[in-house]
């Protein structure tokens, strides 16, 4: 089954899920890395790109860390991915294209779907506190 994200996106999205339960205070990537229990070095790593695209700003001093440049309820799942990611969201055929022409039906109506929840999801909708945020994630 092909993967729609790597560990890292796995990571920011972790930290984006924290962060937008108070998106007006910033965190640093310490604190966003104990609460969430990631390694930092290869999460600072995941939210530079963040940056770089204006979901996220860095502040550096006392007082400073990250804090959404953008409201989490305008953010959607697929800008996080693809700007990680750094290409678009792109789901492929099943079995190489070689599946049988009901499963790749199928197949193409779960893509869709998939993909209208990621332009649909936002960010502020993953902050309930009964929500863990499960991914199924490679190691790329």
């Amino acid at each position: 089954m092909p993967f729609l994200y790597s560990k890292g996106t796995e990571y920011a999205l972790r930290c984006l899920q924290i962060l937008a339960r108070n998106p007006g205070s910033p965190k640093t990537v310490v604190s966003l890395c104990q609460e969430a229990q990631l390694p930092e070095h290869f999460t600072r790593k995941m939210l530079q790109p963040l940056v770089r695209i204006g979901i996220l700003k860095s502040h550096r001093g006392p007082g400073g860390g990250f804090v959404f440049s953008t409201p989490p309820d305008q953010i959607t799942l697929r800008q996080v991915i693809e700007g990680i990611e750094d290409k678009p969201v792109k789901l492929e055929g099943l079995l190489g294209g070689h599946a049988p022409a009901h499963i790749e039906k199928k197949w193409v109506e779960i893509c869709d779907l998939a993909e209208h929840l990621l332009d649909e999801t936002t960010l502020a909708e993953l902050t309930g506190d009964d929500l863990r945020l499960e991914l199924n994630v490679t190691d790329s």
